[in-house]
């Protein structure tokens, strides 16, 4: 393992001892160049704070992530390129009180990620140090909401 491997990993670990923090795997597929990609992340939750009379509640969390990602070049199809992604972003979700056992959030994130690589099939990707964003809307579930 690289030392920027080391340094990502002695950081999550904290999180992974001390049960605040939940594993997560994705996996995407995507065109034009056969895109594939696999990825790993440990998310270290922050307490939540109340507000409008508990109605709402501002909480999120730490987002540590390791992502390989690979396609076939459109010009060359048998040759397979790929690239790794290290990622860490704070996530700010906005929580709604729970309703009938669900409890709907929006969350907001951007953050810094390494790439190894500044060019993936006929992308280029600009540079290998880049921000990612993300927003999106969900419900959690379950006696302790862990779904």
């Amino acid at each position: 393992m690289n030392r920027l491997g080391w340094i990502v990993s002695f950081i999550m670990l904290p999180s992974l001892l001390y049960g605040k923090a939940s594993i997560g795997v994705d996996y995407g597929v995507g065109e034009p160049d056969r895109l594939e990609g696999l990825r790993a992340a440990v998310q270290d939750y922050w307490n939540p704070i109340p507000l409008l009379d508990d109605r709402l509640a501002l909480t999120g969390y730490w987002d540590y992530s390791l992502a390989y990602w690979h396609t076939h070049h459109h010009l060359k199809p048998k040759e397979r390129e790929n690239v790794m992604v290290i990622a860490l972003a704070p996530v700010f979700r906005l929580e709604a009180g729970s309703q009938i056992g669900l409890t709907p959030y929006a969350e907001a994130s951007i953050g810094p990620s390494w790439m190894n690589r500044d060019k993936l099939g006929h992308r280029n990707l600009g540079a290998k140090f880049a921000f990612q964003d993300l927003f999106g809307f969900g419900v959690t579930f379950g006696k302790r909401q862990e779904f």
